[in-house]
């Protein structure tokens, strides 16, 4: 891709295919629909209580080894590549850096 659009610096991405399987792995898409479905939009309290027990959700979930596995590797080239450690991008929880 870098080189059919000349993007400066290297990196990789994570695939829709890799959260997808983040989500189904240990339950973790059921846990967080579980959650909201007794949710009320209309409850701002409730809404910032569970919103943060679902990060705590997704954060205390381990990674699958083989997407873990894959993910390490592609750090470890681009490390290897450009010396030291890599920042990271997540427009996951804050689109364009919002």
């Amino acid at each position: 891709m870098k080189s059919n659009l000349n993007l400066d610096p290297d990196g990789f991405a994570i695939s829709a295919y890799a959260f997808i399987k983040f989500m189904d792995h240990e339950g973790l898409l059921e846990k967080i629909s579980k959650k909201m479905s007794t949710l009320s939009i209309d409850n701002l309290e409730e809404l910032n209580k569970v919103s943060k027990e679902i990060q705590d959700i997704i954060v205390q979930t381990p990674v699958p080894p083989d997407l873990q596995e894959s993910v390490l590797s592609a750090y470890a080239k681009l490390c290897k590549k450009h010396g030291g450690n890599q920042w990271y991008r997540s427009e996951a929880v804050h689109p364009g850096g919002q």
